[in-house]
């Protein structure tokens, strides 16, 4: 039943961030923009992996250097990144629905949602990295 819930609620946050992505307000970046812009400017990209427990789980490898998180309290973070900062978010395929208010946190940012998520990084043939829950990345407020 639990395996039913999540793949339901998968598809429909992907079902509602396609019928809303005009109103989503975040820019799309290939995964090839974002690989030049990091090595480019590493200083100034943070990447957040919203990914959820079981799909960390179920593919094991993230880009290299992104913040895993999941129940992170997003608006209290936001004051504490530098305005010059690139912040891109990304989940397996698209970015679920419920995280489409991040671009209202903060006018200084520049908020990016990697278009195609991690399955187009990896399709990119760009470098991923092997993850393990738990160890010391994952940010957690539960």
């Amino acid at each position: 039943m639990w395996k039913f819930l999540r793949t339901y609620y998968k598809a429909r946050d992907v079902q509602e961030t396609q019928r809303n992505r005009s109103e989503l307000g975040i820019a799309q970046i290939s995964a090839v923009e974002l690989a030049s812009l990091f090595v480019q400017a590493p200083d100034n990209v943070i990447i957040f992996d919203l990914r959820e427990p079981n799909e960390v789980e179920e593919h094991s490898y993230g880009i290299s250097g992104a913040l895993l998180t999941t129940n992170v309290n997003l608006q209290a973070l936001v004051p504490w990144i530098p305005p010059e900062t690139a912040v891109v978010l990304y989940a397996t395929a698209d970015i679920p629905a419920r995280y489409a208010f991040i671009h209202l946190l903060s006018t200084k940012l520049r908020f990016y949602a990697l278009e195609g998520g991690l399955r187009s990084w990896r399709e990119a043939g760009l470098p991923v990295e092997h993850l393990v829950l738990g160890d010391g990345r994952w940010v957690d407020n539960r």
